[in-house]
């Protein structure tokens, strides 16, 4: 229970004005790119404005986690587990990464092509774990600098972009095929984070 209160008070901590007025833009930002290319698959020539609205969503995905401090003295002096630390900024970095996701799926219900977004050949279900997927492999980049932190900052963007793919492939089902894949990179990349975690001394 301790544990969980720790998980939620760090989680409220990031939460801050700065990051509401962030992901405020997000959304705004999803809303009009999927006013805009709501009806571009309909009509057949979608790839373009989609691979637009991909980069845009794991530009800020990446960006928006990068500004977590993990480096805060404060949760190193609590007794917390390296684990507990990953888990709680995971949370903030996910709220944070589909913002933008977020207002593009309502978009898609205004305009009325949520369902076919949705479908197994839709590109709702690879935007939204694409982007996670960005922002859980971003975090290890929270606690390093230099190239370290660019290096990471880009394997996360290229990671959500390579779980994407099959969408812009073309590929039968192609919002179940990266799903999978997704799935298990972001379990350790999580689990990478938080043994970061439990080394980083932030004194030294």
């Amino acid at each position: 229970m301790n544990g969980t209160r720790a998980t939620l008070a760090i989680v409220r901590r990031e939460m801050d004005a700065r990051w509401l007025v962030e992901r405020a833009a997000g959304l705004v930002t999803g809303l009009a790119a999927g006013l805009v290319f709501a009806g571009a698959n309909a009509a057949g020539n979608g790839a373009a404005e989609y691979s637009l609205l991909a980069a845009a969503a794991l530009w800020f995905a990446v960006s928006g986690t990068l500004g977590i401090d993990v480096r805060d003295g404060m949760y190193f002096a609590a007794p917390l587990y390296g684990r507990q630390l990953a888990r709680a900024h995971a949370l903030a970095a996910l709220a944070g990464a589909f913002a933008l996701p977020a207002g593009t799926i309502i978009a898609w219900a205004v305009r009325g092509t949520l369902g076919s977004e949705l479908a197994p050949g839709g590109f709702a279900l690879p935007l939204l774990y694409g982007v996670a997927l960005s922002a859980i492999i971003a975090l290890s980049a929270t606690p390093r600098t230099g190239a370290a932190r660019r290096f990471y900052a880009l394997g996360a963007w290229l990671a959500g972009a390579a779980a994407m793919s099959p969408y812009f492939l073309g590929l039968h089902d192609a919002a179940y095929v990266g799903l999978a894949p997704a799935l298990v990179a972001g379990f350790f990349g999580l689990r990478a984070f938080g043994e970061t975690l439990a080394r980083y001394d932030p004194i030294g």
